[in-house]
């Protein structure tokens, strides 16, 4: 889920490309459908890994930097012991694909390397941390939420699960490090 840090309306995808692209197993998410030099290049090639956000049992969270774009995005490893946990993250990504919700976080590509048994979505960056960095900060800095923001932040997290829940979903790990901010 992702959400705005500072009051106001919720963020939308206005002036951003909202397209996703399907990749296949093994291929390379390119804005150059059809291109050659896309195709033999692996999927990883295109990014540069920035740094290791997090980490947990099933994978890694990678913050990159999209080599033809020059944009940052999210890379979540998930690492597939075997093929029931190769189609659980194929379903994720299906699920994710159908999305289009200004506070949810956008999928904008997905591919699979079967020889290191990962499987990896790439996702829109959101540029402002997390909700549980962000009160631990404001508690150090002993700058609190005031109470609008607090409400602001709870309305977008709502509408998220709302958006969610309406089409039979559960997120299963509601918390405040999996609501990530924007700094718009």
């Amino acid at each position: 889920m992702r959400s705005a840090s500072k009051a106001g309306p919720c963020p939308c995808h206005a002036g951003r490309n909202t397209q996703r692209e399907t990749v296949p197993p093994g291929g390379t998410p390119s804005q150059e459908k059809g291109s050659r030099a896309a195709r033999r290049r692996g999927a990883m090639d295109q990014f540069t890994v920035v740094d290791q956000l997090g980490a947990g049992a099933f994978g890694r969270a990678l913050l990159c930097r999209d080599k033809s774009t020059r944009e940052f995005v999210v890379i979540k490893e998930i690492r597939c012991a075997d093929k029931a946990a190769r189609d659980e993250a194929r379903r994720e990504a299906e699920l994710l694909r159908k999305h289009s919700h200004p506070n949810v976080c956008r999928l904008i590509a997905s591919f699979a390397s079967d020889e290191q048994k990962r499987f990896y979505l790439v996702l829109e960056h959101c540029d402002g941390g997390d909700l549980s960095q962000s009160i631990a900060k404001r508690r150090t800095e002993r700058n609190p939420y005031k109470e609008h923001e607090a409400a602001s932040i709870f309305v977008m997290v709502t509408l998220a699960l709302r958006h969610v829940h309406a089409r039979r979903i559960v997120h299963r790990d509601v918390k405040a490090a999996n609501v990530f901010l924007t700094k718009r």
